[in-house]
């Protein structure tokens, strides 16, 4: 009985499997089994010789016998046991299982075979390779980075991570967390940026020359010019000592979040403390210039940025300056921060200040090389040589180093430098110039800040006008069209709706018509304005020929004086002349007498 029922089994697998015109999915079926102790050895180990599992079909080796619609008897028709015939009909294979497959029943001599060859499948199992897990002790060294290495080493596969950093970075968009603090500073470990900014044209150092000698003055203007000091407990004589004690051998994150916020003060807080001619300034921290044009490396990410808000500057002043939206440029490094005039980077521990005065110089070298595009456009070039256009301050929980960066035009192309202002020591003496540092932040931002937008705004309105472009042009259209559909909507009722739709989209001739005539206007009031400038450049030009004529009537006047002058002198001395020879004539005749007289009386002895 055991054996006809073992064939019974080992008929109805072969039936399945070879009968099948998809033995594919009986092989994907079979694959399902995984789960099970059992089929896992089955398909894992090749060492047993059981008839059941050799005969596993494959799609490669598999032999398609006639169905039995075709042969016209079932396989199992002389079989002496019928009732081992599936009754089920095959469901279609092209339908996906909604429940896993069951799994079939082995007979107990494949049982017994399976259980006898435990040892075989324990060496088998021992002989797979390890989990992941097991040679992370063996990889340790993917991790490590060598803080001098330029190029850090990368993985296989990207992470998920930085999948997502080079996203957002393509698209304009960021988080804080879009560049690490080992990405950040991975260019700038190398030993040998700043010789490679050099070649760019941006020294870290000061030039021959320095700065010009009334913006010394001014940055001397800078750290002793006294400021209101806002009320902090920690920063007073009694617990300021303590307080920076505790900040030694701290962390980055530490030093940032105590001593940042007192050495560079927000501007925005200050503003809202009542500081209101801050109102136009804004701050960033550890925020991505997604929109500036880096000349070398990647863009910067400084710790703490200030600059100008987007609304200080008009349309047309945007668009003198070919700002877009989606667009990088030389004057911004974010949607919302025109010209950041102002970085500051912290550091701690061995990596010291001469690491972070490195993304400053870069940060400050894009910031001035929008300021000289900005003044050669404007063909004012020569009025930047030597001139302050930027600070930036590097620190730890000891020491602060501040720069300012300038540029000198006396080049076949511009060269930047930065030079050392007087540094700040914080615990020297008692803390005796632990607010020097915030002095220097607030007087930046009040005595250079302020006038230096005041110049930038005063060169961009020099630049043309920007002309039309198509863009605008389609852009009125649509704002145009839009509110004329809006309009017909409200006035027409629900039965015409079908057919308003139909001709939203489309822009009538009385539409175009009144763009046109919008434009003519605005050409009209360009043409007025530039009338009204030509009128008031005719008026300069004849008000400076009236001073020309003036001054040569009295140029004239004054020649003729002098050269009544200069001939009343030659009178006089003409009359001096006179005189002298009249008086030599009689000299010359009263020696003459003289002699004829001692002639006369040489004679007569």
């Amino acid at each position: 009985m055991e054996t006809e029922t073992e064939e019974c089994t080992g008929k109805r697998r072969k039936s399945d499997h070879d009968s099948d015109p998809s033995p594919h999915k009986k092989r994907r079926w079979v694959s399902g089994r995984a789960t099970s102790s059992s089929s896992v050895s089955a398909n894992n180990t090749p060492a047993l010789q059981s008839e059941h599992i050799t005969q596993l079909p494959s799609p490669s080796s598999t032999q398609v016998l006639p169905s039995p619609q075709q042969s016209g008897s079932s396989p199992t028709a002389n079989s002496p046991v019928s009732k081992c015939k599936r009754k089920r009909k095959h469901e279609a294979d092209f339908l996906p299982s909604s429940h896993p497959p069951k799994q079939p029943r082995l007979s107990p001599s494949v049982v017994g075979q399976i259980d006898s060859a435990t040892p075989e499948l324990d060496k088998y199992f021992q002989e797979l390779p390890a989990s992941q897990e097991e040679f992370e002790p063996l990889t340790h060294w993917e991790h490590e980075v060598d803080p001098y290495d330029m190029n850090p080493p990368t993985s296989k596969r990207p992470r998920p991570s930085d999948v997502l950093a080079r996203r957002l970075s393509s698209s304009g968009r960021s988080t804080d967390t879009a560049l690490s603090k080992e990405k950040k500073y991975s260019v700038y470990k190398d030993v040998n940026y700043p010789v490679v900014l050099e070649t760019k044209g941006s020294f870290m150092r000061a030039s021959d020359h320095g700065l010009s000698e009334e913006d010394e003055a001014f940055c001397a203007t800078l750290h002793t010019h006294i400021q209101t000091l806002p009320p902090d407990l920690l920063f007073d004589d009694d617990h300021f000592v303590k307080f920076h004690a505790n900040l030694r051998n701290r962390s980055e994150a530490r030093i940032t979040t105590d001593l940042h916020s007192r050495v560079m003060p927000s501007v925005e807080n200050m503003c809202i403390a009542g500081r209101a001619e801050f109102a136009g300034l804004i701050e960033g921290h550890n925020d991505l210039w997604v929109k500036a044009i880096p000349f070398f490396g990647p863009r910067p990410q400084p710790d703490h940025t200030i600059g100008f808000r987007w609304w200080n500057f008009t349309e047309i002043q945007r668009r003198k300056l070919n700002i877009e939206p989606t667009a990088k440029s030389l004057y911004t490094a974010r949607e919302e921060m025109f010209f950041p005039f102002f970085t500051g980077e912290v550091k701690c521990g061995r990596q010291g200040l001469d690491l972070a005065d490195r993304p400053n110089a870069h940060s400050m070298t894009i910031h001035m090389r929008g300021i000289v595009d900005l003044y050669r456009r404007a063909s004012r070039l020569p009025d930047l040589h030597r001139r302050a256009l930027g600070f930036s301050m590097s620190h730890d929980d000891q020491t602060a180093r501040l720069y300012v960066h300038y540029v000198e035009i006396d080049h076949e192309e511009p060269t930047y430098y930065m030079q050392a202002l007087p540094k700040v020591n914080f615990g020297d003496n008692q803390g005796e110039k632990r607010w020097q540092c915030y002095q220097f932040t607030v007087n930046v931002c009040e005595l250079f800040a302020l006038p230096f937008l005041d110049r930038l705004k005063e060169v961009i309105d020099t630049l043309p006008d920007p002309v039309p472009t198509s863009s605008d042009l389609v852009s009125n259209v649509d704002d145009i069209s839009v509110q004329s559909s809006q309009d017909e909507a409200s006035g027409v009722d629900s039965q015409e709706e079908g057919t308003r739709k139909g001709h939203q989209g489309r822009v009538s001739n009385a539409e175009l018509r009144n763009v046109i005539q919008g434009l003519q206007r605005e050409i009209e009031s360009q043409r007025q304005d530039v009338k009204e400038r030509e009128a008031r450049l005719t008026l300069q030009l004849e008000q400076q020929r009236t001073e020309a004529k003036e001054r040569e009537a009295a140029l004239l006047t004054q020649l003729e004086e002098q050269r009544k002058n200069s001939e009343e002198q030659r009178k006089i001395h003409d009359e001096h002349q006179k005189q002298l020879m009249s008086m030599l004539a009689e000299q010359s005749k009263q020696l003459k007498t003289q002699s004829d007289e001692i002639k006369k009386l040489l004679q007569k002895r």
